[in-house]
């Protein structure tokens, strides 16, 4: 009798195990669901201080915490429409259901205006590629 009781507690152990294995914490099972490609828009209305604004963001979170992003952002106005495409990197995590960005580098890949394209050379000093360091919390939804 003392075998058969040693045996299940054996096999409740080893459940009990297995089971907590497989829990997640609410920010793990976020992160698994935030991982892969992402696309989203943006309006930004025009103001005294601004001109209208979108911007078109294409951006991937790998599981690494790694992230990437092409980024189109347009300003109009007066009828005149100039474009800034971007390449970005930077980190990622989340923490107490907040999502971390840490953006480590950004470069400019080209602007286009109501002349055409500017080639990278004509722009002024090095604005071709900068490199910031920001963190945004953003509230997650899920």
């Amino acid at each position: 009798m003392l075998e058969i009781i040693k045996g299940s507690w054996l096999v409740i152990f080893a459940m009990s195990v297995l089971l907590l294995a497989g829990c997640k914490s609410e920010d793990e099972k976020m992160e698994d669901l935030l991982i892969g490609s992402w696309s989203c828009t943006s309006q930004i209305p025009a103001s005294a201080e601004a001109p209208s604004a979108s911007a078109k963001m294409d951006i991937q979170y790998l599981r690494s915490n790694k992230s990437s992003a092409h980024t189109v952002l347009s300003f109009s106005q007066d009828g005149a429409t100039i474009d800034l495409e971007m390449l970005a990197s930077g980190t990622w995590a989340v923490a107490d259901g907040n999502l971390e960005e840490d953006i480590t580098r950004v470069t400019l890949m080209g602007v286009r205006g109501p002349g055409g394209a500017f080639s990278m050379p004509e722009l002024p000093g090095k604005c071709n590629e900068s490199c910031m360091h920001s963190r945004m919390h953003l509230k997650t939804w899920w």
